[in-house]
């Protein structure tokens, strides 16, 4: 096997006994199978004709770095709500990285909240036990959706059934 880096594929050529693939480095090489994986917005994938179908899941994450009052004993937490997820992930010393999961309205709303008034927020929503934040050191949110491709494979019978090389 190869792994090649810092290189993409521009086209991709399926054959009897073996694909083409050009990089945009100029390369071409030949391979009985060509695994895709970019993630989620695959351009491999989309060279296969794969295709996908993309879910609002209708929810936002916050992601919210903190300093806590007590130092993070290498535990994660997390918990289900009928807003969303929560998750409370530790890192070095006295930080952790909080997920908050909720509607848009409401994540984007937090997210425009000032650092104090964010701060309060997590400690009535957030379990006491997890030590309480002392500051809100960043934050950043995202959609929450999937993408579910159409099948996982794509000329898998040609694979298959091809000779060793």
């Amino acid at each position: 096997m190869t792994t090649i880096c810092h290189a993409g594929p521009v086209a991709w050529v399926p054959g009897g006994h073996r694909s083409l693939l050009e990089l945009d480095d100029g390369r071409m090489l030949a391979a009985r199978l060509v695994v895709g994986a970019d993630g989620a917005a695959s351009h491999t994938r989309e060279l296969a004709g794969i295709a996908t179908r993309d879910e609002d899941y209708g929810q936002r994450a916050l992601i919210i770095n903190v300093r806590t009052r007590l130092p993070q004993q290498d535990v994660s937490w997390q918990r289900f709500t009928p807003a969303g997820p929560q998750a409370m992930l530790p890192l070095p010393g006295q930080h952790a990285s909080l997920v908050w999961y909720d509607s848009a309205e409401a994540t984007l709303a937090r997210e425009a909240l000032d650092d104090d008034t964010l701060r309060r927020a997590i400690e009535h929503d957030f379990p006491a036990r997890l030590g309480g934040v002392e500051a809100v050191l960043g934050r950043a949110s995202f959609p929450s959706a999937g993408v579910t491709p159409s099948a996982t494979c794509a000329h898998a019978w040609r694979w298959w059934a091809m000779p060793p090389m």
